[in-house]
């Protein structure tokens, strides 16, 4: 599975969010935000970019996983990138992969919002 990927998935359905919901729901409602998979017992994080090397085997020993966040309409609205990074965080440790650096993350996700991957 490529880390990549799920850094520009997980971003890109945060940010759909925050558009969908800002414009139907009072900034003081609150939305249950969920990733969810299955068949991933035994999968493992790649890159998918011969640029961008991982250091080490990121696998996962979990079947499948289900990633909740509830947040405010207001925290959406201000800092949607920063969910997502959340939630990707604990995706990854699902992968054993306990330490993403913010800055990278941060990184990916601008190169998703400003189109250049």
């Amino acid at each position: 599975m490529s880390f990549i990927g799920l850094i520009y998935s997980v971003t890109e359905w945060v940010l759909f969010a925050k558009r969908f919901f800002e414009s139907i729901l009072a900034v003081q409602e609150s939305v249950l935000l969920t990733v969810r998979a299955s068949g991933m017992k035994g999968r493992t994080l790649i890159s998918a970019d011969p640029r961008v090397h991982l250091p080490w085997e990121y696998q996962a020993d979990v079947p499948g996983f289900e990633v909740k966040e509830v947040v405010a309409v207001s925290e959406l609205r201000a800092d949607p990138e920063a969910i997502a990074r959340k939630m990707l965080r604990r995706i990854f440790e699902l992968f054993n992969w306990n330490d993403p650096d913010e800055n990278m993350l941060k990184n990916w996700q601008q190169k998703l919002i400003l189109r250049q991957y």
